[in-house]
């Protein structure tokens, strides 16, 4: 919870990820408990005294610097949706959530698989927000594409008998992962 709060404390759009997992986790356990959790309180506490701290302390910070950033930063700097959503990088993320939405849930990771799909999502959400194509903003996402990947990968290979749909899903993610790692050979390489 603390090193979450400081994360979040220093990057706000990042609050986005712990908020959408404690709203999946209160959906899933059918309770507002999970917001009541010692880390959520952690969380919303430090980002709470970062921020009171930064408008005390540093006032020209809250009330010149941010406003101008806001209004010519990212104006400046935002890509077209075109060449956003043809990044390599973010379309690498989408094989996880095709295997996911294909493939039978292995009961083994009935919990786990959700969640890291909500933080998956989540830092996709914040790759958009912040619309450019520096490669430090999709890491987040991609790390967590990598993760789920490799679950998925391997409760394919676990897997005894194949359904039509399981052998849809291996045909077209592994088709995808061979034309985004060439085309990822040519972006590193270039």
């Amino acid at each position: 919870g603390v090193i979450a709060g400081i994360a979040c404390a220093i990057k706000p759009q990042f609050l986005i990820t712990p908020i959408l997992i404690e709203i999946y986790s209160a959906y899933k356990m059918r309770s507002l408990k999970s917001f009541l959790s010692t880390e959520m309180f952690l969380v919303l506490v430090i980002v709470a005294i970062a921020t009171v701290t930064t408008f005390l302390l540093y006032p020209d910070f809250a009330f010149v610097v941010t406003p101008y950033i806001l209004r010519n930063y990212y104006n400046n700097v935002s890509l077209p949706w075109r060449e956003i959503l043809s990044n390599a990088y973010m379309l690498y993320c989408l094989i996880p959530l095709a295997l996911y939405l294909i493939l039978p849930k292995q009961p083994q990771h009935h919990f786990l698989n959700p969640m890291l799909m909500v933080a998956m999502l989540s830092y996709l959400i914040i790759f958009f927000m912040q619309r450019n194509n520096l490669y430090y903003h999709i890491i987040p996402a991609l790390s967590v594409a990598w993760i789920l990947s490799s679950l998925q990968w391997v409760n394919i290979a676990l897997q005894t008998n194949f359904t039509k749909r399981s052998l849809i899903a291996i045909i077209v993610t592994l088709a995808l992962s061979a034309f985004l790692t060439f085309h990822f050979n040519n972006i590193l390489w270039l």
